[in-house]
């Protein structure tokens, strides 16, 4: 006996019929809560830390450089940075490191502001988590 051939055509896919729900809004999904989860989930603490002591690790390590370099090219830059005309800058950490420099050295607390970037240095390396620091002696 002989096999019938399929002559019916294929099937389609089934369509949607119209009654699927909008895709939720960012602030649909901040009321329901899923938003916050979702940052909570990619911001871990450990993350968070490292990234915020990388960050005060380099602010201080500029500093350092600015406030060493201002204690032998501040005479250059002096005039120039008290009347605002500043275009070229001697200290090595340029314009913004000459300005920094000079009002922690010359208007606020003098030698003793090398202190500040010291401290902040020793808060993101506790942060990092990369040695441990007592920061209280």
């Amino acid at each position: 006996m002989a096999k019938k051939q399929n002559t019916s055509k294929p099937r389609a896919a089934k369509r949607n019929p119209g009654n699927t729900p909008a895709p939720l809004t960012l602030w649909q999904r901040y009321k329901n809560g899923e938003l916050g989860n979702a940052v909570k989930a990619y911001c871990k603490p450990d993350n968070v830390r490292f990234i915020a002591g990388l960050f005060i690790l380099g602010i201080s390590l500029f500093l350092i450089i600015s406030l060493v370099s201002n204690i032998f090219t501040g005479r250059a830059d002096q005039t120039y940075v008290q009347s605002g005309n500043l275009t070229h800058a001697a200290n090595y950490g340029g314009k913004i490191g000459a300005y920094l420099s000079n009002y922690f050295m010359d208007s606020c607390f003098g030698m003793l502001s090398l202190f500040i970037p010291i401290f902040t240095l020793l808060v993101g390396v506790k942060f990092m988590g990369a040695y441990r620091v007592r920061l209280w002696k």
